[in-house]
């Protein structure tokens, strides 16, 4: 009777622990960190007597929590290659809307534009309507130049405020890291379970995973270690800070991540955020920014080299002048000659300063077709050339962002399948352990009719 009544003990307090975990899931169903958990029973050690070995009932090994340690580096692995496609995307879209082609106002229509009153003025050299014309039309391209650099700078500069945030919102997550696993660490170290706590550590390495690889390393006393590219970020002692430093030894300074304890970079870091971002401020925006400088300059000296070997108008008539300013060096301080800002009649159109001679404004004309850039292209071409790979560029990056969330969900998916709650199978559950609470309890109320049967008749 004495062990029936400890059977029943052990039986309705595992299935009252049981039925509190099933309550406990059901209540996070809709908690995106939450790991379902389970309590994991076994037979308790047998009476040995005499005569045989008795069963004593059930006893609790611990409260499991599902999750799968593979499927998390997963799913953290692709987490941040989506991130590093996704940032890039979106910066590459920014990017297009800089160039903002094709368009009637972009680059391209003002360097058409350009050419077409080049053409003009060769067809009628002595007009000063047309030269009107063609100077307004240069303003128009050399602002339309001005309009990108500035672009290309200010969206630099938002990258590096970027930086500057990515270190504020690391410093965020790590701290909580540091202090979650102090916390596990010490409900370890005491034999109780820190589920809830365990999900919330990894909720927030996989905020960390945005931006950059991530690894997790557990010491035999409890800690985690938490690794950003290579370099140790959380430790038993804590977070290290980070911060931005800027380099001020290029033209155009630039924020990077580093440590503040050391001010060195983060080493091996590999796709997320930080990479991306990189990525478009000191390559693909130099890069861009460059071919726009070199386009610059070359139209600056072919027109220049040509232009002040012929005549304008004026008596006697103007000679010698350069139609762009010759100290141009990027797109940025690309613009007219001084003497051209000052009257549109010392645009050259004539190679001898005779009326009606038209062979300085054709030989300038012809540069529209003329294979003048380092690439054997024209000026017309290698910019559709730059705006093609632009645009293939950005199309690739959408499809790798596109590619990598589809394959980030789908690891998302099988995770859940793992740690996630269903309401279906908990139902379940609360039924098969609400009947079997029932069930302990009548042995109890059995065994306490027995015992008062066998009271009565000692009385």
């Amino acid at each position: 009777m004495f062990n029936l009544l400890s059977i029943g003990k052990k039986a309705i307090m595992l299935n009252q622990n049981s039925l509190d975990t099933i309550g406990h899931n059901i209540a996070n169903v809709n908690n995106p960190e939450y790991s379902r958990q389970r309590v994991v029973q076994t037979a308790a050690d047998p009476i040995n007597d005499a005569l045989a070995n008795y069963g004593s009932g059930v006893e609790m090994v611990r409260l499991e929590r599902m999750r799968d340690v593979q499927l998390d580096w997963q799913y953290r692995n692709e987490n941040s290659k989506k991130n590093y496609w996704e940032t890039l995307s979106e910066k590459y879209s920014q990017l297009e809307t800089i160039f903002n082609e094709p368009s009637d106002y972009g680059l391209s229509a003002n360097l058409n534009l350009f050419w077409d009153k080049w053409e003009e003025l060769s067809n009628n050299p002595s007009s000063v309507i047309t030269r009107v014309d063609l100077k307004e039309a240069a303003i128009r391209l050399t602002n339309s130049f001005h309009d990108i650099d500035e672009g290309l700078d200010d969206q630099r500069k938002a990258l590096n405020l970027e930086m500057e945030n990515f270190a504020e919102e690391i410093n965020s997550i790590t701290k909580e890291l540091a202090t979650l696993s102090k916390r596990i660490q010490l409900t370890e170290a005491e034999g109780k379970p820190a589920n809830d706590l365990l999900d919330k550590f990894d909720a927030k390495l996989d905020k960390l995973s945005e931006y950059g690889d991530v690894k997790l390393q557990i010491r035999e006393d409890g800690y985690r270690m938490v690794y950003l590219g290579s370099d140790e970020i959380v430790d038993f002692e804590g977070a290290r800070e980070l911060t931005t430093v800027y380099l001020t030894e290029v033209s155009k300074p630039l924020a990077n991540v580093v440590f503040k304890e050391n001010y060195k970079e983060i080493n091996s870091l590999k796709d997320g955020k930080i990479n991306a971002t990189l990525e478009m401020r000191d390559k693909i925006i130099d890069n861009y920014q460059k071919m726009l400088d070199d386009l610059a300059i070359e139209i600056t000296n072919n027109i220049n080299s040509i232009h002040k070997t012929g005549y304008g108008l004026g008596n006697p008539p103007s000679n010698g002048m350069d139609f762009f300013w010759q100290g141009t060096t990027d797109a940025g301080n690309f613009r007219l000659s001084d003497e051209i800002m000052t009257s549109h009649e010392f645009i050259s159109a004539s190679l001898d300063g005779e009326e009606g001679d038209n062979r300085i404004a054709l030989e300038i004309s012809n540069l529209r077709t003329d294979a003048t850039m380092n690439t054997n292209q024209s000026f017309g071409n290698y910019f559709g050339s730059m705006m093609t790979k632009l645009g293939t560029d950005s199309f690739n990056s959408k499809k790798n962002s596109t590619l990598y969330t589809n394959t980030t969900q789908q690891t998302l998916q099988f995770r859940e399948s793992v740690k996630g709650v269903s309401i279906n199978e908990e139902t379940a559950e609360l039924i098969k352990y609400q009947q079997a609470y029932m069930a302990s309890a009548k042995i109890i109320s059995t065994a306490d009719t027995m015992f008062q049967t066998v009271l009565s008749l000692i009385k």
